[in-house]
């Protein structure tokens, strides 16, 4: 089973990335770095990035993070920024903190959704215009149950504190196919709803492909990467067994499978080895890549408790 969304994986432009994320997810979201994401170009260098200048960063949500890429290992400088088409709802420590520290940001495409009149989410297009990001107030319960977890990972848990929900557009008559392969492979429960249909992690985070007339190719991510050859990772139960299952699925991204990533998993033994695997095909057309990990990877967030408090 699903149990955690742990990242989404963006590639932003060399020249404007860095600058970016520390002001608008680091001071204005206030999502911390994560120190080890701090990967470097190494050789050999096939770009103008020079060797031991950072890739790339990473930013904390809760049990979660979010990925941006600048280069590749190798140098090789990335343009434009990677879309989400569809939005990503957050739950933030405080809503009014967060809305103070957006600021003068009102003035430059940040605005509020309303309940009935009473401001209950922040609906905000960050400044690349990855994607959509609805903010919502963390519930005293959600915040308990993360504080269990202490500080997580290297960075804290800063302000954001988990993704909640990730909806993604699709073509009409994708999303059943997308639906079938999350519920035959992972054997989680699927939700057929108005516009589409959705999946759901064991930490309750849920997943929605909704179908709409202006959604990307389902092979979007094959026609221009460049734009939309994002990724999510997961962290699932039944390692083993989904290792089996999915083998003949197994991809090597070729951008990670070079230093300093070195990610070259194509069997079901090196998948044991490393604890993680990646596909890209789901279902009968849809290409969206995922990274697949164990529950008890070097990197996982909740491998100090497992099961004894999912």
């Amino acid at each position: 089973m699903l149990c955690l969304l742990e990242h989404l994986n963006f590639k932003v432009p060399l020249a404007t990335g860095e600058r970016v994320i520390q002001d608008f997810f680091v001071k204005k979201l206030g999502c911390p770095e994560c120190p080890s994401g701090r990967m470097r170009v190494s050789p050999p260098v096939k770009g103008p990035v020079k060797e031991g200048v950072a890739k790339q960063m990473h930013v904390n949500l809760g049990l979660s993070q979010i990925h941006f890429e600048w280069c590749t290992g190798d140098g090789r400088e990335f343009a434009q920024p990677q879309r989400l088409e569809g939005t990503v709802t957050i739950a933030v420590k405080d809503l009014n903190l967060l809305e103070k520290r957006l600021g003068e940001g009102k003035k430059i495409g940040y605005y509020y959704k309303n309940d009935h009149g009473r401001e209950t989410k922040l609906v905000v297009m960050d400044p690349f215009g990855m994607t959509t990001w609805i903010c919502e107030q963390a519930t005293a319960e959600f915040q308990k149950n993360l504080a269990q977890f202490g500080q997580v990972r290297p960075g804290g848990v800063g302000e954001v504190l988990g993704i909640l929900r990730i909806d993604y557009n699709c073509q009409i008559g994708v999303s059943a196919s997308i639906a079938k392969f999350y519920e035959e492979m992972f054997q989680i429960p699927v939700t057929k709803h108005a516009n589409g249909h959705a999946i759901r992690t064991k930490f309750g985070q849920i997943i929605s492909f909704n179908e709409t007339m202006t959604g990307p190719p389902p092979d979007a991510y094959e026609v221009n990467p460049a734009a939309w050859g994002i990724h999510m990772c997961f962290y699932i139960e039944d390692f083993k067994e989904n290792s089996n299952k999915l083998q003949r699925l197994f991809w090597v991204n070729p951008d990670y499978k070079i230093p300093p990533i070195n990610d070259n998993v194509s069997t079901v033994e090196e998948a044991l080895e490393r604890k993680q695997f990646r596909i890209k095909h789901l279902g009968e057309r849809f290409v969206f890549e995922h990274e697949i990990r164990a529950i008890n990877h070097p990197l996982s967030p909740i491998k100090q408790i497992l099961h004894a408090r999912l």
